[in-house]
This record gives structure tokens, C-alpha cells and sequence, in this order.
């Protein structure tokens, strides 16, 4: 999904695909996922002033996604020229949080954050074009590879793990 919204006295149109999250990691090495929950995790004004960066970060990625010729985030800042993070954060917010709660589960079944390089191998190994993956919004991409993984699934027993069993002549006979 892209959206414009004012960012001073400038609309810019963000977008909130999964290359916002691929641009993110790649400029500033980290998921903007993670970064926002350690920012919980600060006190006081610090964490006032970390989340307003992180913001801005996340606002950066989400330009970039949705026009990938724009500047990098310090030469952006200056463009824009004086504006308020907390209100631009606050037009973009549902964009942003789209897609914030997906978890992937672990082979152990416990959830762990979406990672961006889960993300891409999952995508190859559905068949995906990592191109035609990172255009989707975040939330519907996950929702389609987990549609994928449940096809996929070849049995369960009763706590949810995938059985195997071994094929009979009839197996063979139908292949």
C-alpha cells in the first residue's frame, strides 16, 4: 500500500512493501523491528529522542520504497527542511504497524521475530520472484507464504508436527 502524507510542507508518498523493510536493514544494518523494541526498553528522554530517530529511519525506508531515487536519510532530512518527526510518525503510524505482530515459528514451534532474511529465502523457496515480493505489502506477503506452508504440509499428527509415512504400492500406482 503507498500513501502520501505531509512531512513538512512536502507530501511524500510512502509505502509500506517489504522492500521498506529490505531498504531498512540494508542502510542501517539492523530491522527496524528490533530497533523499535529496544527503544522500549530506554528511559526517560533518551528514549523520547532514540524513537524519533528510529522514526525518521523507518520514514526514510518507506520513502525509499515507494521511490527508490530519492537521497540517503541525512541529505532527505535537509531536503525536507524543518518538520515534526512525532507528527509525521503519528499520519504514517497504521501503515507502519502493518505487518508489526507477524512471527514466523521456529522448528521448536515458539514464535521469533520476521526477520528480512527469512523473508527472502522464504520467497525462493516458495517460487517467488524476490522482485514481485518485496512490491507486497508486508502483512500480505507473510499471509501468503503461510497459506503456501500450510498447502505444503503432508500430514499432521496430533500436536501439530508434520508426519511421513512411507508410500504403499497404491502411492506408486497414482504417480
Amino acid at each position: 500500500m503507498e500513501r502520501a502524507i505531509m512531512i513538512g510542507d512536502k507530501a511524500v508518498v510512502l509505502s509500506n512493501s517489504s522492500r521498506a523493510l529490505v531498504y531498512y536493514r540494508e542502510q542501517f544494518g539492523r530491522e527496524y523491528f528490533d530497533e523499535l523494541k529496544s527503544a522500549e526498553q530506554v528511559e526517560g528522554f533518551k528514549k523520547t529522542l532514540r524513537l524519533e530517530c528510529i522514526g525518521y529511519q523507518i520514514l526514510w525506508a518507506m520513502a525509499k520504497a515507494a521511490d527508490c531515487t530519492i537521497s540517503p536519510p541525512n541529505m532527505w532530512m535537509r531536503e525536507l527542511g524543518k518538520f515534526s518527526v512525532k507528527r509525521a510518525l503519528a499520519e504514517a503510524e497504521r501503515m507502519i504497524y502493518d505487518g508489526m505482530e507477524t512471527h514466523c515459528k521456529s522448528e521448536g514451534g515458539e514464535k521469533k521475530p520476521f526477520k528480512t532474511e527469512n523473508l527472502i529465502s522464504a520467497c525462493i523457496a516458495c517460487g517467488l520472484s524476490v522482485d514481485w515480493a518485496l512490491n507486497m505489502p508486508l502483512g500480505m506477503l507473510i499471509d501468503i507464504l503461510n497459506e503456501y506452508a500450510n498447502s505444503r504440509k503432508t500430514g499432521a499428527d496430533e500436536k501439530g508436527k508434520d508426519t511421513v509415512r512411507e508410500a504403499t504400492q497404491a502411492d506408486y500406482d497414482d504417480f
